[in-house]
């Protein structure tokens, strides 16, 4: 005879929507009564099974885009079929991966640990539904190019509906990568033990609302195993309408950050700019990256400033400046290229003719350049009408082998020197213009070895 002890629980008043009468924002509790209680009998009444949620309630149904990228295989157990070739061992490894009754197959990658860099698209999937995403990794064996029999070394599932209901994950821009165990606990499959690790896969997974997919491209991996060190050189020629912010002029100068590498870069400050007048600048700004950069999104962030001695500097306009295509574009004319001299750069170049909008340094080398409208979000967003200010610039991308066989200076420094802007007489300031004293002193003084500011406390007689 087995004895066990019964604990019996009353649960709490609730409302016909099933809330707390106590507190309509939580769901009853329940508490533990003894033998002794006095109210035993009423909760022998009110026992019954703890409520079952409907996940259909709490969930909502949705159809989304399933995208599973999966990067390489590693630290992966030698199984599979027996061959060789030329006496040694070789591999020839493929990944499955099936969804409900969706299913896929990447391509063959003969090697022990493989690289696969592939992307498993399942499209129109419900959730809450089928949500076990399989995926398997089999030693293929081919015959005239085609599989004809294949063997598991491992497979680990990954539940989708952990992540989709994941606010948190849903939210998360770039998704975590995974790296997942694989495992055989096939017991047709011999030599393999359940439960232990017959290598890793590296991936990650991303789940979209279908209606959204189609704006959102998938990222293209086949590049991931591959990087290119670049460099990213603009100059800042002009500005032109720019807001004044001293009562009619501005002291300008720019701001640029390429967001997620380093702080903003400055140019010098043009004072007195006025309105409908040139601000003039000539000046050379570099970035060192490489792409393709998962963590980053390769934007400028451009801002025009009103510098001020004595408060606060005022923001002018500004704006972001996408250049991710201007990277992916100078990839892809650089794979393969190993001399400087077969590399290209490009350039950014907007409607106008490049021929004809172009700016030139000392060496007359020209540079194709586009005017930008900046926006200040007090005035609002729309460039052609709240425009704060225009820049014109260029911007140039390189691999890094082609700027150290074509290098050129920071600012306006040479090699490749820009031209000095031709700004007109800067006005002098009289607070802070320092001059001789208005008199000679025969018998040297500690006064006369400070430098005089005209200003009529100072110049009064002692």
């Amino acid at each position: 005879m087995v004895k066990c002890k019964i604990k019996l629980y009353m649960k709490e008043d609730e409302t016909l929507a099933g809330r707390s009468k106590k507190d309509e924002s939580r769901d009853p509790e329940f508490y533990e009564v003894s033998s002794e209680d006095v109210s035993i009998p009423d909760a022998m009444d009110l026992r019954r099974p703890h409520r079952m949620y409907n996940i259909n309630e709490t969930y909502e149904e949705a159809t989304v885009e399933v995208r599973v990228y999966c990067l390489k295989a590693f630290q992966v157990t030698p199984g599979g079929f027996e061959r060789t070739e030329d006496g040694e061992k070789y591999w020839l490894h493929y990944l499955t991966c099936s969804l409900g009754p969706h299913s896929d197959e990447s391509n063959i990658v003969k090697a022990l640990n493989p690289n696969f860099f592939h992307v498993f698209t399942f499209k129109n999937c419900s959730i809450p539904g089928p949500s076990q995403l399989r995926i398997q990794l089999r030693d293929a064996q081919l015959s005239f190019g085609r599989v004809t029999d294949s063997l598991l070394i491992g497979e680990t599932t990954v539940d989708l509906e952990d992540r989709w209901f994941c606010t948190k994950w849903r939210d998360t821009k770039y998704k975590p990568r995974e790296i997942r165990d694989l495992v055989n606990d096939n017991p047709a499959e011999k030599g393999y033990l359940p439960g232990v690790s017959q290598g890793k896969l590296s991936l990650f997974v991303d789940v979209l609302d279908q209606t959204k997919a189609d704006e959102n491209e998938a990222e293209d991996i086949q590049v991931l195993g591959k990087t290119l060190p670049m460099e990213l050189r603009i100059i800042v020629w002009n500005t032109l309408d720019t807001a004044p912010k001293d009562s009619y002029t501005s002291d300008v100068y720019a701001a640029i950050e390429l967001l997620g590498i380093g702080a903003p870069k400055l140019t010098d400050v043009h004072y007195g700019v006025k309105v409908k007048a040139y601000g003039m600048f000539n000046w050379r700004l570099k970035w060192r990256c490489k792409f393709p950069d998962m963590n980053n999104d390769f934007l400028l962030r451009i801002a025009l400033w009103d510098e001020n001695t004595l408060t606060a500097h005022q923001a002018i306009g500004e704006g972001v400046l996408p250049i991710k295509k201007l990277f992916k574009e100078c990839f892809d004319r650089n794979q393969g290229k190993t001399s400087p001299d077969d590399m290209e750069h490009v350039f950014l170049l907007d409607n106008a003719d490049p021929d004809k909008n172009f700016m030139v340094d000392q060496d007359n080398v020209k540079y194709p350049c586009s005017w930008l409208s900046l926006t200040h979000p007090n005035v609002g967003c729309n460039p052609a009408k709240d425009s704060q200010g225009k820049l014109q610039l260029t911007v140039q991308v390189m691999p890094r082998a082609k700027a150290r066989a074509s290098p050129a200076g920071a600012q306006r420094r040479g090699p490749a020197k820009l031209p000095e802007p031709n700004r007109p007489p800067q006005p002098a300031n009289p607070i802070l213009q320092v001059s001789p004293p208005p008199f000679c002193c025969p018998y040297p003084c500690p006064y006369c070895t400070l430098p005089t500011v005209h200003s009529p406390a100072l110049l009064s007689p002692l």
